[in-house]
């Protein structure tokens, strides 16, 4: 089945229209969970869960220029099974109006999402420093990534707060290198990210996809 045969009108899902509605008008996230996946085949799950997607918003990004639709994270076989990796991801947004995860297994320990509210780092940031919230609406964010562009970190759209970001896009990466003539964040702009993971850390929602 083609992906744009996939649409509402194949089924009537009253629970997730009141998803949908969480999401642009709510708390801006939600969990569907009950699906027992191993009844199904791995192309049925992908088809499952393009549904899912589909009735709640209507349009789907995709992931790369491959017009991959999926991203999927794996563990990395090329390392020995005896390591074991500790690694913090500062904290970030991903690109697109909503983002998806679909779990199919656990990690062995660890691992985990933290979401925190857009309007709690705003209104901490208010009650800390008026100067950062100029910072943050300021159209001057030198973004690398996909392409160079001068941005806000955070806008309102609609009167709805709008956050993202991400640290490689402003300061580049081992794998991300920034090119010397891009310009560098300003004195006002650099400690602005630690700030909001701060803030962030202090008020989150945990997800985790480990098992315990």
């Amino acid at each position: 089945m083609a992906s744009s045969n996939v649409t509402r009108s194949l089924a009537e899902c009253p629970k997730l229209s009141g998803v949908g509605d969480e999401l642009y008008n709510g708390r801006g996230f939600g969990l569907i969970r009950g699906l027992d996946i191993n009844k199904y085949s791995i192309e049925n799950r992908s088809t499952i869960w393009l549904g899912i997607q589909r009735y709640i918003a209507p349009l789907r990004a995709r992931q790369d220029k491959a017009r991959n639709m999926f991203s999927h994270i794996v563990a990395d076989t090329r390392l020995p099974t005896s390591l074991t990796l500790s690694l913090t991801l500062l904290i970030g947004t991903l690109s697109g109006q909503h983002c998806r995860w679909v779990t199919w297994s656990i990690a062995a320990s660890g691992s985990g999402c933290i979401i925190t509210s857009v309007e709690t780092i705003f209104n901490t940031t208010v009650a800390n420093s008026s100067e950062m919230t100029g910072t943050l609406m300021k159209d001057d964010w030198p973004f690398a990534l996909p392409n160079f562009q001068l941005r806000p970190l955070m806008y309102c759209h609609n009167n709805q707060l709008i956050m993202n970001f991400g640290r490689t896009a402003l300061m580049g990466s081992a794998s991300h290198l920034r090119f010397d003539d891009l310009p560098s964040l300003t004195a006002y702009q650099a400690g602005t990210p630690d700030a909001i993971e701060t803030f962030a850390k202090a008020t989150p929602i945990r997800s985790l996809v480990a098992s315990t």
